[in-house]
């Protein structure tokens, strides 16, 4: 499940993950909500119909960047913080959790929006550097339940507008 990206946001992650992708690799950007798990068809399917609930009562909201992380040693990532909009993407974690009462998360969420996944140091550092003074913006609209084989190649299965109090 993610919060699809877009402006001057999206088109910042993209360049700096242009480098580190392989060819003909490209992520949306994108915040991860949910993250990958092993589901049945049948659970996808009460996912979206639980997502287009949830899209509801959930309004359009702004998010930012904040300060450039790291999961290592855990996993080679090098993310962007969530500065502004944090805790409403908490709150639709939160509820699309509880969607999916069997699904086995292995780490605590932690929102972000992930710069690039490889295990070659030099090329992590080479994002860091790229996108340490970056500060940008997006408004999130949509919720996307998306699946695929692997986490380079998946489908947008469906969007939810966030239509709740408040949305135009």
């Amino acid at each position: 499940m993610i919060l699809p990206l877009s402006g001057s946001l999206a088109r910042a992650v993209r360049d700096a993950r242009s480098a580190s992708l392989p060819p003909g690799i490209e992520v949306p950007t994108h915040i991860t909500v949910l993250p990958p798990w092993r589901a049945s068809a049948g659970e996808i399917n009460a996912l979206i119909a639980h997502t287009a609930t949830v899209g509801e009562t959930c309004s359009p909201f702004e998010v930012s960047s904040g300060e450039i992380g790291t999961f290592e040693p855990i996993s080679p990532v090098v993310y962007l913080d969530i500065a502004r909009g944090r805790e409403s993407i908490f709150r639709l974690h939160r509820q699309l959790k509880a969607g999916v009462p069997g699904a086995y998360f292995r780490f605590p969420f932690v929102p972000h929006i992930t710069l690039a996944q490889i295990d070659d140091d030099a090329q992590l550092d080479a994002v860091r550097e790229h996108m340490a003074d970056f500060s940008g913006s997006s408004l999130v609209t949509d919720m996307c339940v998306v699946t695929g084989p692997s986490l380079e190649r998946w489908s947008e299965q469906e969007c939810v507008k966030l239509s709740g109090p408040g949305s135009r």
